[in-house]
């Protein structure tokens, strides 16, 4: 609920042909990996944002991490 909130304050605010870019790693819940990236997409098409490029890049120095990639996840007012 918050973060839909979020999207739609952001969809608010910025100028019509503006991009958002949300930096997004997975969860693990219980050993189970969730597709984090996944709901931010959908949450972001529900605040009328088009949907435009998943980065996934490999985070740099995380070693003591169990989250090695994260999402850039790339949207844009229409």
């Amino acid at each position: 609920d918050g973060m839909i909130k979020t999207f739609n304050e952001m969809y608010r605010v910025l100028k019509k042909g503006s991009y958002a870019c949300v930096v997004i790693g997975n969860a693990r819940v219980k050993g189970k990996i969730i597709k984090s990236n996944e709901d931010f997409i959908e949450m972001a098409n529900r605040a009328n944002f088009s949907f435009i490029k998943d980065i996934e890049r490999i985070k740099q120095d995380c070693s003591n991490a169990w989250m090695k990639t994260e999402h850039i996840l790339i949207f844009r007012k229409e």
